[in-house]
């Protein structure tokens, strides 16, 4: 699980700052406006923290973090394949909520694990 964790963090949250001059010299848009849409993602991913923890303790991180993983790839594809900013902006929203079930929720996880 921690592996996953790892890669979930690679994925979600360090690719898009990485990527963010190549987007804005193929789609026109500004490198502040890309930031913008990844802050917003962040920040849905702090909204739903609170109640996803919540389902984390009830039922565990397995189901959680698999479907998490699964819609952040899909959100990862529709970002890469966006023909404008409405749908990149509302692919990295979907990452953001991706982000809230694979990220911090699961970090408590490997702290326990390796215990």
């Amino acid at each position: 699980m921690c592996i996953a964790v790892t890669i979930n963090w690679g994925i979600l949250y360090y690719a898009l700052p990485t990527a963010v001059t190549p987007i804005a010299a193929d789609t026109g848009w500004s490198p502040a406006l890309i930031t913008g849409v990844f802050s917003a993602g962040l920040l849905l991913s702090a909204f739903l923290g609170v109640p996803l923890g919540r389902l984390l303790d009830v039922r565990g991180p397995r189901a959680l973090m698999t479907g998490g993983a699964l819609v952040g790839v899909g959100a990862l594809l529709l970002a890469a394949w966006s023909p404008n900013l409405l749908v990149f902006t509302l692919a990295w929203l979907l990452a953001g909520a991706a982000q809230a079930a694979t990220l911090y929720s699961n970090s408590r996880c490997c702290s326990r694990a390796s215990r």
